[in-house]
């Protein structure tokens, strides 16, 4: 027995912390949807990759025909170790160049990186071989928001490198899941004074946003 491994797992303020640094890795996809997409993608479940293997790839998106090894079929895959130690603004330009890629997949476009790849990206100011944005542009006010929320990203994902495996043992889908339930029980706020305030839309698509939901997880299978 891992005696590292059960402590860890059984510890409820870990899995506590474990889902929290989920739900922040959520809340920056729908933070960089609303800003730089228009809104318009739509949620897949993120997966963590805990490999320490010296891969240069730091997260991937993942597109199967049909869901297997309790993976479903279409969803963002995060190498924890390496995007642990990035900053704010490169690890928010890796999660953009993954949802370019679930755009491309959700309209039906090659996932290739061509010419309108990277021109969807420069058109919200982020320039993706260089890793680099332009002030006052979309992604850049995308950055400005995350900073302001004090999520402490970082010090989540470096909890989770802690993890003494490869894979997680943790239920990423029941998290994907349980954050689904959170944003769709969001009471009712004030009319927003900006896009970014209506972050999950609820005042306008509650309804809207519970069928998506269940079809969702229809498609993919997940029970």
């Amino acid at each position: 027995m891992n005696l590292l491994r059960e402590t860890v797992i059984s510890s409820e303020q870990f899995q506590k912390e474990c889902q929290g640094t989920y739900f922040k890795l959520y809340y920056i996809f729908d933070v960089l949807n609303l800003l730089c997409l228009q809104g318009q993608l739509d949620r897949v479940p993120l997966m963590l990759n805990l490999d320490r293997q010296g891969k240069r790839v730091l997260a991937s998106a993942n597109f199967l025909k049909t869901p297997r090894q309790r993976k479903p079929f279409c969803f963002i895959e995060i190498r924890l170790i390496p995007c642990a130690a990035l900053s704010t603004g490169c690890f928010l330009g890796v999660m953009l160049h993954e949802m370019n890629h679930i755009w491309d997949f959700q309209h039906a476009r090659p996932a290739k990186h061509d010419k309108e790849f990277y021109d969807r990206m420069s058109g919200v100011g982020y320039n993706d071989k260089q890793m680099t944005f332009q002030e006052n542009s979309l992604f850049a006010q995308s950055i400005d928001f995350i900073f302001r929320q004090q999520l402490q990203l970082r010090d989540g994902l470096n909890m989770l490198c802690s993890y003494p495996g490869s894979k997680p043992d943790w239920d990423e889908i029941q998290f994907y899941r349980t954050y689904l339930e959170r944003v769709l029980s969001l009471k009712r706020r004030p009319p927003a004074t900006s896009r970014v305030t209506d972050l999950w839309g609820i005042d306008r698509e509650t309804e809207q946003e519970k069928n998506h939901r269940k079809a969702i997880l229809r498609k993919e299978n997940i029970r």
